[in-house]
């Protein structure tokens, strides 16, 4: 399973994304959100140019007061050299697809979120804004940001290889997802498996089978781990 199906199919369950949202978005924005589940912003309403302009993810999410934000999710795993002005373009796009109405009932100009999603194994400080700001920078300011930050453009970086496994959303299985998308490491698998154990074998399998088609970690041991989730699983389907 390559990485960008995999993420996309950790994604797609709306409870998974309002988890992964409380998560990495801005406190003053996170602490916003309502209980209500995202929803995806429909693909088959992008046509023509727009296409091209359609990032990875895109959703839906809802305010306590009624309001509401798209969010556009960008997955990569390795560097990309001005990967703001991709993401601007996405923000753009959106925006552009947007009722009229919509952004009339808002009584502002509607925000759009851009998250930039990474996991690759090089370090990277990409630029998140047009001004040039950099990654590192925008990182000391996340506690202050608000909705207005992102109406002007600002994209959110986060490196899931800087978190701990429980660091990455409060729930279980995407924090599993997540951790095995970061590292490649026996010891991570050591950590990895009894999560999996706990879990759903389906999710399991899942996990295992992006893990042997994308870690490095010795394929015996692989197979080891395999047999003994297999064997050992008291998980429901």
């Amino acid at each position: 399973m390559t990485h960008d199906a995999f993420f996309k199919k950790l994604l797609k369950d709306p409870k998974k994304v309002l988890a992964f949202l409380r998560c990495f978005l801005p406190p003053r924005i996170s602490f916003r959100l309502a209980d209500r589940l995202p929803v995806p912003l429909d693909p088959h309403h992008v046509s023509g140019s727009f296409k091209s302009s359609q990032g990875d993810l895109e959703f839906r999410a809802f305010f306590k007061d009624g309001s509401f934000t798209d969010v556009n999710i960008e997955h990569k795993s390795a560097p990309v050299q001005d990967v703001h002005l991709q993401l601007f373009g996405y923000h753009t796009a959106i925006l552009g697809r947007s009722p009229k109405e919509t952004a009339a009932a808002l009584g502002d100009d509607p925000a759009v979120i851009n998250v930039l999603a990474y996991h690759g194994a090089a370090d990277w400080n990409p630029t998140v804004t047009l001004s040039g700001e950099a990654a590192s920078e925008a990182s000391a300011k996340l506690d202050s940001l608000t909705l207005d930050d992102f109406r002007r453009f600002r994209a959110l970086f986060i490196d899931f290889k800087a978190y701990a496994m429980d660091a990455l959303t409060d729930d279980p299985e995407l924090q599993v997802a997540l951790y095995a998308m970061a590292q490649d490491s026996p010891e991570a698998l050591r950590q990895i498996l009894p999560r999996l154990r706990a879990g759903s074998r389906r999710h399991g399998r899942e996990v295992l089978t992006y893990i042997e088609h994308n870690w490095n970690t010795d394929f015996r041991l692989l197979q080891a781990v395999e047999e003994e989730f297999i064997q050992n699983s008291g998980g429901n389907e």
